[in-house]
């Protein structure tokens, strides 16, 4: 198995990107590297675009032709109009995230997005021992968020 090839990538979040078909709004892609996500939503006829922290992927993006920022999550998301995106797709983020930096992004997220609108997460899977020791290499991973917290932290805490 390899990791990171952007055929293996684009093959393991389609089926995701595909649950924004319908999407009332421009969709917001949190972590959006060299733009794999960002060209199926492109191919997909979803308007989208995205924010990450490093500035070579976000002139990758703009290179390929699709519209990326660059900064921090937490500033952008702050400064994005209520009830203006139709969509929040963020995938292995959270993790490299303090556990306050998660809940204001989920609070930011809720006031964002638009009715009917979806925010993904996708996070390494807590319960799958096999993930554990690939998850500790990495030594930007700040913690893990198993199901049932990240089910607490947007049920209990925010009301969704």
């Amino acid at each position: 198995y390899q990791w990171g090839t952007e055929e293996l990538t684009a093959r393991a979040q389609r089926k995701f990107v595909d649950l924004f078909r319908d999407a009332p709004g421009k969709v917001l892609e949190v972590g959006c590297g060299k733009g794999i996500v960002l060209g199926l939503f492109k191919d997909l006829g979803v308007p989208a675009y995205g924010i990450d922290l490093s500035k070579t992927t976000v002139e990758y993006c703009l290179k390929k032709g699709l519209e990326a920022v660059h900064g921090d999550i937490l500033s952008h998301i702050g400064a994005v109009p209520g009830n203006s995106l139709g969509g929040i797709f963020c995938a292995h983020v959270i993790e490299h995230m303090q556990p306050a930096e998660v809940i204001e992004f989920f609070h930011e997220s809720r006031r964002v997005l638009k009715e009917g609108g979806t925010l993904l997460i996708i996070t390494p899977n807590a319960q799958d021992l096999r993930t554990t020791e690939r998850f500790w290499l990495d030594i930007t991973h700040v913690r893990p968020y198993p199901r049932k917290l990240l089910h607490f932290l947007l049920t209990k805490l925010l009301i969704i």
